[in-house]
């Protein structure tokens, strides 16, 4: 299918008041809600408290990945192994 430019570029025509596309796009606009946008200074935490919160998530990363990497290496070598027990 050949479309002309002049064609994609014109703009499209009015829907008829009463129509399909008219009834949907009203209830588009009326149903739009935005969503606000959260960041800590949105939150109202002040400067000491965000380097708090930012060692506590390091920490706490840290610490899984440390556990992930263990799981990991045990998974991959495939656990301790017992001498002469069965």
């Amino acid at each position: 299918m050949r479309t002309s430019f002049a064609s994609l570029s014109k703009p499209p025509s009015p829907a008829k008041p009463g129509s399909a596309k008219t009834h949907d796009h009203e209830r588009m606009a009326t149903d739009e809600v935005q969503a606000q946008s959260v960041s800590l200074e949105g939150l109202g935490i002040s400067r000491n408290m965000k380097l708090v919160l930012l060692v506590i998530l390091g920490v706490f990363g840290s610490i899984e990945t440390y556990f992930w990497c263990r799981a990991a290496w045990i998974w991959w070598v495939g656990g301790e192994e017992e001498d002469g027990q069965e």
